[in-house]
């Protein structure tokens, strides 16, 4: 609001300026307009009396026009009239000539001022000179209330601009700015959010419009940042659990190895009784369980090295079903593929990473469907946008749709956390889905997830194409 108040005051300085010329200069044009029309109306007086006065000396003579003027108006206070010598009137040589030529002189009187006073010489015997004066006391009057008519008007003025100033300031400055001073103090608080509103066209909108902007790209670089330190967060976990895996499969691997020796003869040995088998059978079941789940482990941990080469993904994908339609036969489900839209595919990548990552998201949905179903595995070539991108590039599509259970709304968003999982005990570990994102995204490319529950899943696996082969 100060800067509104300094504002208001400046304008009303202005103002008070421009009147206050404005009015002087007014009243002195009025003046001496004033002064100016008396002097005509006492010479134009002047000139009719001397006439007057000549033809009554002709006519009377001197005591005639004696006791005309002492009969006229003289004391009257506005006009006053008198016959006087010329030698008495402390003329200047330049009055002196232009009384002799007979010409009338109007000056300002210097021992009666507020008077105009003229000088009519009449063609009478003696050079008698008929002295005139006027008073100014009237004008002099209406100046007076001319003064307090513009000095009103001036006061009311600058008291209209004042108010106008200190309104439209208030409207025009003082919100936008009091505005951009909250969001400022939000700023500062942490709160990026609550734009600033009802910005308009000039320069204060313009620093609002860029504030708004700039809490917007501050925003989304707080979201990237902690984004990152979410990944590298989970990238140190990963590590962890790397080293944790690798520890456990030394640690664990020659007595799994043992273990797994002893039981196999004994699941093998025709001589043993047949529960002692089949209790064999289950412990060997149970250790290649324990050693799927190290191995899992381990590549979540640390997928090992890449060996990116040039693949045909629709060949991969098809190899790739190929070794699981036993298991699917075995839970009762039927794969159907469809790849010939996408014929050849190809890539830049490590086949055996995407191998894997394949067969953890197919083997996913075989696992959501206990009871029997089909599992519909689609390529197609796409445009995708990448999670915090912009702009949209060429992708092969990959989906893998299941007809099991599906997914709650509230799991879809940890579906890729590591040991996270919606399957009965024994079915899953929770790692498959984790280590398929995590080979995906090294490739560049990103998982989507569409599920209703009671009508399946469907997993999307999108892999950016090569620039030339798009070509």
């Amino acid at each position: 609001m100060r800067i509104v108040q300094k504002l208001t005051g400046l304008y009303c300085l202005l103002g008070a300026t421009v009147l206050g010329v404005y009015g002087t200069l007014t009243i002195e044009r009025e003046r001496a307009m004033f002064e100016r029309t008396v002097r005509d109306d006492a010479l134009l007086t002047a000139a009719t009396l001397g006439s007057a006065l000549e033809r009554l000396w002709s006519a009377e003579g001197p005591l005639a026009v004696d006791a005309a003027l002492r009969q006229g108006p003289e004391g009257a206070g506005r006009l006053l009239l008198r016959l006087a010598p010329a030698g008495s009137l402390g003329l200047s040589p330049g009055a002196r000539a232009d009384l002799a030529a007979g010409l009338a002189v109007a000056r300002a009187p210097a021992d009666e001022p507020g008077f105009v006073e003229v000088l009519q010489p009449l063609s009478v015997p003696g050079d008698a000179i008929l002295v005139l004066r006027e008073s100014l006391g009237r004008e002099r009057d209406y100046l007076r209330r001319s003064k307090v008519l513009v000095a009103g008007a001036a006061g009311a003025l600058l008291a209209a601009l004042g108010l106008a100033s200190f309104v439209i300031g208030r409207q025009l400055v003082g919100r936008p700015v009091r505005e951009l001073v909250d969001k400022a103090r939000r700023v500062g608080a942490g709160d990026l959010g609550g734009p600033v509103r009802g910005l308009q066209g000039d320069e204060i909108g313009e620093l609002g419009r860029a504030m708004n902007e700039m809490c917007r790209q501050l925003e989304g670089e707080i979201q990237a940042r902690l984004q990152a330190q979410s990944e590298l967060r989970h990238a140190e976990r990963l590590k962890l659990v790397g080293q944790l895996a690798a520890g456990v499969a030394h640690e664990l691997g020659t007595p799994l190895n043992i273990v797994l020796g002893r039981a196999d003869m004994l699941a093998e040995d025709e001589a043993a009784p047949r529960e002692a088998r089949e209790a064999a059978r289950v412990i060997v079941e149970q250790i290649e369980r324990i050693s799927e789940i190290v191995r899992q482990l381990l590549d979540l941990g640390r997928r090992g090295e890449r060996r990116p080469g040039r693949l045909d993904l629709a060949e991969l994908v098809e190899e790739s079903l190929e070794l699981l339609r036993p298991l699917a036969r075995a839970r009762e489900v039927t794969l159907r593929l469809d790849l010939e839209g996408a014929r050849p595919t190809w890539l830049l990548g490590d086949a055996e990473h995407l191998r894997q990552a394949v067969t953890n998201v197919v083997v996913n949905g075989l696992q959501a469907m206990a009871g029997g179903g089909a599992l519909q595995v689609t390529l197609t070539h796409v445009s995708g946008q990448p999670p915090g991108s912009a702009t949209r590039v060429p992708c092969a599509a990959l989906a893998i749709q299941d007809t099991g259970g599906g997914i709650a709304a509230e799991d879809l968003e940890r579906v890729f956390e590591p040991f996270f999982t919606t399957k009965a005990i024994g079915e899953g570990t929770g790692l498959g889905l984790s280590v398929a994102h995590g080979v995906v995204s090294d490739h560049g490319g990103w998982i989507t997830v569409r599920s209703e529950v009671g009508r399946g899943s469907c997993f999307t696996i999108l892999l950016p194409l090569p620039q030339e082969d798009v070509a």
